[in-house]
């Protein structure tokens, strides 16, 4: 199952075929300078929301605007969650101004969906990457349902002593598949 790096919407659909539901996810990172509007995301979950969920990129680092990003996601986007990648967007899963941001997501209803990948840029920063930086997220917070991204790889077996330990804290296996 792949899709290519450049794939239509047609053709992003055609690979999804083998599965019900999709997640279709945003991206901000003002520390690599990159973004997958929420905006964008949300029209094309629009056209198809039989099949697709969609999940607000929001970037931690500047607490004020994530919280701003998500409330306006969910209320006028109809994004059902939100995505974040602490390697990609230079801060610590549970630095207080992260913690600020999560708050907000637990009051909202909205799952955050955690990539944990260091290989995607160059400049991101694998000492954020670690799975087992979110135990003290997923104990402060144990109502909001936290999930690793492609198994936390390379550090599945952290992330499988947390998919253990709490109740609140899923994986996505999408990133091994290839």
């Amino acid at each position: 199952w792949a899709v290519p790096a450049r794939a239509t919407v047609e053709e992003h659909l055609a690979a999804s075929r083998p599965v019900d539901k999709v997640f279709i996810l945003g991206l901000k990172s003002h520390y690599l300078k990159a973004s997958i509007p929420n905006e964008y995301v949300a029209g094309y979950v629009r056209r198809h929301a039989d099949r697709l969920i969609g999940f607000a990129g929001v970037d931690p680092s500047r607490p004020s605007e994530a919280i701003s990003d998500l409330k306006r996601a969910r209320d006028e986007l109809g994004m059902q969650g939100a995505t974040v990648w602490p390697a990609g967007q230079d801060f610590h899963p549970a630095s207080s101004a992260a913690m600020r941001v999560y708050e907000q997501a637990c009051r909202l209803e909205m799952p955050v969906i955690f990539h944990q990948d260091v290989q995607a840029a160059p400049i991101s920063k694998m000492q954020f990457a670690r799975p087992f930086l979110l135990d003290e997220v997923a104990r402060e917070f144990p109502t909001l349902k936290i999930v690793i991204a492609q198994l936390g790889h390379p550090w599945i077996d952290e992330t499988i002593v947390l998919l253990a330990k709490h109740a609140n804290v899923f994986a996505d296996i999408s990133g091994l598949l290839h």
